[in-house]
This record gives structure tokens, C-alpha cells and sequence, in this order.
């Protein structure tokens, strides 16, 4: 039986998309023990998204200790000696991580492999360690909450920018260039939708820049400082267009209508999960057979849509 106000730690690690799929189980916590002292665990500029206060840097060498057989160190003890309950969403072939855990937690230990199985839905597959232990779930949808002083950034783009509705925001990159639609069609796009009179804006972060993507004439291009200041951004955006990546499901977590460019990933299992996202799936998989017309055709649809329900 937990207690009213549990010590409980959840360790997550992974890139942008990995966390954003995991604030449902986060929001379920959070709601079934409000009381509770929540401490997370991972990369700190991307649990930021959470708004949790107690979070620790995964890469510190006391997690280390934790995927090593040696002696574990008083400070890895001591962030573990209270905790009534410990998730951790990571790979543990060999049970070592549930051991090392739980010779240390007082209380109870999870360890849920983060890989979906079959064709679930990767928030579903999250939310299962929690079902299992019959903590309620009221939402299946990630959100992000933004601030007044999380918007300022984006207000400030706005204004420096001269920008105007519509808007659809562009993001290039992902985690692998498979997954990447061509920059090339994505200028392409971004000329098709100027001519039409819909103004564009490229958001781009370092896979971006390594790959040495241009912007068309007539375009904005943007590097966001943090993830909480590209979350303000897309907030804002009339449509966002970008492939299987972190900030495509930031833009469905804060409520903008997003696009999602599928290539050798499943949508089923991966696609973002919001009222307001939808996806294109590339033939066989491969993102070169997707072509410019048909993305233009679904943007031009989902904008016209959304200027008939205003």
C-alpha cells in the first residue's frame, strides 16, 4: 500500500519524442499521488517538458553505478534510500537494473523495457507498468503546459519577424536520415505554400545544421534555445510539417495541428497522439517515393479545415 505522500523516482532516458510519449504516464502519477515527492530522472533539458522540480541528470556517474557489478556508491544509495516506488523505462536483458535497484529501494521496482511490441501505441505500452499497478488513467493524450513566460520567445519571434497566419512551421530533421523526407522537397513545399500565400518558418536544431540545410527565399529559418522555447513556438503555428521526430510530438503535445511525415517507422506505434495530428506514410517506407504534391494536397486540406471550423 503506498502512502499518501510517496517518495516515487522515474527514470527515463532517451531523445525528445521518447519523453514527450511518456508525459501520460507522468500526468498519471502526478494525479493519482499529488502529494507525492516526484523525483526524474534523465536528460535535464529534456524533462524541462515535465515541469517537474527534482529532476537529476541521467548521465551523472551515480546512475552509472547502477548498469555496473561493482559496489554501488553512498550517493546512488541515498537518492534511492526513501523511495516508495521506482519506474524505469530502460532496456534490462539480463535483470541487472532491477537488481541493482532493488537492493536499494525500500520500496517497489519497475523496470518496463521502453520498445513497444507488436502494433500498440508507444504511450499505451508506457502507461502498462502503471495499470499494473492499478493506478488510474484518465488520459492517454500528452500535453505540455506552457506559461506566460514560456511564450515569450515565441511572442518575441513573432514581433521580430513581422510573422502572420497561416503559419506552417517546417522541421527537417530526425533522429535518422531514413527517416528524413528530402530537404530539397521540403524547399519545394515551403515554395508551393508561399505561392499560395501561407507564410513558412524552418525550425531547425543540430542535425539541421550538420546537414547543411538552406531555406528558400521568402522563408524564416529559427534555432529555438530551448525545448521549452520551440514548444512556445509551435504552440503558435497554423500547421507544423516535419517527420518522425521530438518535435513533431511536441507540436501535438501543445495542441497545434501537425503532420507527421512517415517513412520506415509504423504510425500506428509511433505516430503522435493528439485530436489535431494526422500523418503520411511513405510508400515501402521510403520517404524519396513521398512526393511534394501529396504533402502539399494534405496541408492544403488540413488548413482549409481549419479556417471552415473558425
Amino acid at each position: 500500500m503506498m502512502p499518501t505522500q510517496p517518495n516515487i523516482a522515474l527514470l527515463r532516458s532517451g531523445a525528445i519524442g521518447d519523453f514527450v510519449v511518456t508525459l501520460p504516464a507522468i500526468s498519471a502519477l502526478e494525479e493519482a499521488y499529488p502529494e507525492a515527492d516526484l523525483t526524474m530522472i534523465g536528460h535535464p533539458s529534456i524533462v524541462s517538458l515535465s515541469h517537474c522540480s527534482d529532476v537529476r541528470n541521467i548521465n551523472d556517474a551515480a546512475f552509472a553505478d547502477l548498469y555496473s557489478s561493482g559496489p554501488l556508491r553512498e550517493q546512488t544509495r541515498d537518492i534511492f534510500a526513501e523511495c516508495d516506488l521506482v519506474i524505469a523505462y530502460s532496456v534490462d536483458p539480463d535483470g541487472q537494473l532491477a537488481k541493482r535497484l532493488s537492493s536499494v529501494v525500500p520500496g517497489k521496482v519497475l523496470v518496463h523495457d521502453p520498445r513497444p511490441a507488436g502494433s500498440v501505441h508507444i504511450v499505451d505500452h508506457l502507461l502498462a507498468p502503471l495499470k499494473r499497478l492499478g493506478i488510474p488513467v484518465h488520459c492517454t493524450i500528452p500535453r505540455i503546459q506552457l506559461n506566460e513566460a514560456e511564450k515569450v520567445y515565441s511572442d518575441g519571434i513573432f514581433l521580430e519577424h513581422r510573422l502572420r497566419e497561416p503559419l506552417v512551421m517546417l522541421h527537417t530533421g530526425s533522429g535518422g536520415l531514413s527517416k528524413c523526407w528530402p530537404i530539397n522537397n521540403y524547399q519545394l513545399l515551403a515554395s508551393c505554400l508561399h505561392n499560395e500565400g501561407v507564410h513558412t518558418l524552418f525550425l531547425h536544431g543540430p542535425s539541421e545544421i550538420d546537414r547543411g540545410h538552406q531555406r528558400p527565399d521568402g522563408t524564416v529559418d529559427l534555432v529555438p534555445p530551448t525545448l521549452m522555447d520551440l514548444a512556445g513556438l509551435l504552440s503558435r503555428a497554423s500547421l507544423f510539417i516535419g517527420n518522425d521526430s521530438g518535435p513533431a510530438h511536441i507540436s501535438a503535445a501543445v495542441g497545434s495541428p501537425t503532420l507527421t511525415l512517415f517513412g520506415p517507422t509504423d504510425p500506428v506505434t509511433w505516430g503522435p497522439r493528439s485530436p489535431f495530428a494526422r500523418h503520411l506514410a511513405a510508400e515501402n517506407g521510403d520517404l524519396n517515393r513521398l512526393t511534394v504534391d501529396a504533402v502539399m494536397e494534405r496541408a492544403s486540406e488540413i488548413l482549409e479545415d481549419l479556417n471552415s471550423s473558425r
